[in-house]
């Protein structure tokens, strides 16, 4: 994760990227057209109203002054100090050095602090289920009969429970125990 998913992913209790994961780009940016010099070449005559001295310093049509811009690196610089306190308070050992928006790769991300393992996801599954972990698989199926959706649950014991679901089925005990659910409710 890198800029905004990597300060999101600072929250967890640890972080695990994969050998080609982009990770970091701590640092803040802001990027703009000004239109006001061509606009005005051409006789057209942008109007911009605002209130609040700072409320509008860099905008694509208004003038652009140099006051406007040390004030708003003024508050990149503030939200970049925000953005690296963010991280540190959760990753004390993260490097600062390389809270300067710049990406890393891999193990030098692991060197830095930045995560705390390199694993690809397949990898991180296969751990977990070495050390006796659960690991589900989702499957997504719309308009399924529901004796099937519960047969592709378990498509491991696919055959079990398909025979053993055919038979409650076949059976009606289904049908039974719901026929004594109505009448119990009928006669309350």
């Amino acid at each position: 994760a890198a800029s905004g998913g990597y300060m999101m992913a600072t929250q967890a209790s640890r972080i695990i990227a994969a050998p080609f994961a982009y990770v970091g780009s701590i640092g803040v940016r802001l990027e703009t057209f000004n239109f006001n010099k061509m606009l005005e070449n051409y006789k057209v005559r942008p109007i911009v109203l605002h209130a609040g001295k700072n409320k509008n310093n860099l905008s694509m049509f208004g003038k652009v002054t140099d006051d406007g811009i040390q004030e708003e690196q003024k508050r990149l610089t503030q939200m970049h100090s925000a953005f690296i306190r963010w991280c540190t308070d959760q990753r004390p050992s993260l490097d600062l050095s390389i809270c300067d928006g710049s990406i890393h790769i891999g193990d030098e991300a692991l060197e830095t602090g930045l995560v705390d393992r390199i694993l690809t996801s397949s990898e991180y599954i296969h751990e977990r289920m070495r050390e006796g972990d659960y690991v589900l698989k989702l499957h997504k199926y719309s308009n399924v009969h529901v004796q099937q959706r519960l047969i592709n649950l378990l498509p491991h014991v696919k055959k079990k429970v398909k025979v053993i679901i055919t038979r409650v089925v076949q059976s009606g005990f289904v049908l039974n125990i719901a026929r004594q659910i109505v009448a119990q409710a009928g006669s309350a």
